[in-house]
């Protein structure tokens, strides 16, 4: 690993706060913002967003369940 940048992933409209790889390899990543969205990233296709959720409220921190399939959320509404 160089610790070179390789890419920019884009679409949150305002800050991210919160990021969290899948557990067991899969290339997922999930991250949260303060545009109250949740996206679903394959981090091997460039800049690919497989989903975006809306939330009520501004994404505080975000996990993925060891079993890879769900996401916890919390927002700033609780």
């Amino acid at each position: 690993m160089t610790g070179d940048l390789i890419d920019i992933l884009s679409g949150h409209t305002a800050p991210v706060s919160s990021l969290c790889f899948a557990p067991n390899f899969e290339p997922i990543l999930i991250s949260g913002g303060w545009d109250s969205t949740i996206k679903v990233w394959n981090y091997t296709q460039k800049n690919k967003v497989n989903e975006t959720l809306s939330v009520n409220s501004e994404v505080t921190s975000i996990d993925i369940h060891s079993n890879g399939k769900d996401a916890i959320v919390s927002t700033l509404s609780g």
